[in-house]
C-alpha cells in the first residue's frame, strides 16, 4: 500500500512538473519570436507542443513557420489552431484567418487585388497577454 501511495504521488509531480514546462518552453519561444529567433522558437514550440497540444502553441507554430516563409506548413497550423482546444478567441481567430489567407495566397491572386500585393507574412506584436 505505501508503494502504490508513492507510485501515485510521483505521477502527480510528474505531471505537474510537464505542466509547468510546456508553459515555460511556449514562453521562452515568445520571447525568441519577439527577438526575431524564428528556429530557436520553433524549436521550443516543438518541445511545448509535444508536452501538451494548446492552440496558441498551434497557432504561434504556423507564424514563425510564416516568418520562415514556408507557407504549407504556416497553413496548416493556422487551420489546425483554429481546430485545437481551448478554442482562440476572436483576436487570435483573427490572426490565424489573416496566416491562412497570407497561406493560401498565389501570385496571380494578389495580382487581381484579392489579396495584399505582398509576399511578406503578416507580423503579429508579441505582448504579455499571449502568455500561457
Amino acid at each position: 500500500m505505501k508503494y502504490l501511495m508513492i507510485l501515485l504521488l510521483t505521477s502527480v509531480l510528474s505531471f505537474q512538473g510537464h505542466s509547468t514546462d510546456y508553459k515555460k518552453e511556449f514562453n521562452k519561444a515568445l520571447r525568441e519570436i519577439k527577438n526575431e529567433n524564428y528556429q530557436s522558437a520553433l524549436q521550443l514550440l516543438k518541445s511545448a507542443d509535444s508536452l501538451k497540444q494548446h492552440s496558441k502553441i498551434v497557432f504561434w507554430m504556423s507564424y514563425v513557420y510564416a516568418q520562415l516563409d514556408q507557407k504549407e506548413l504556416s497553413l496548416a497550423y493556422a487551420r489546425l489552431s483554429l481546430e485545437y482546444e481551448p478554442e482562440l478567441n476572436e483576436e487570435y481567430e483573427f490572426k490565424a484567418n489573416q496566416l491562412i489567407n497570407w497561406g493560401n495566397s498565389s501570385r496571380d491572386s494578389r495580382v487581381s487585388g484579392r489579396f495584399p500585393a505582398s509576399d511578406d507574412p503578416p507580423y503579429f506584436e508579441v505582448t504579455n497577454e499571449d502568455k500561457l
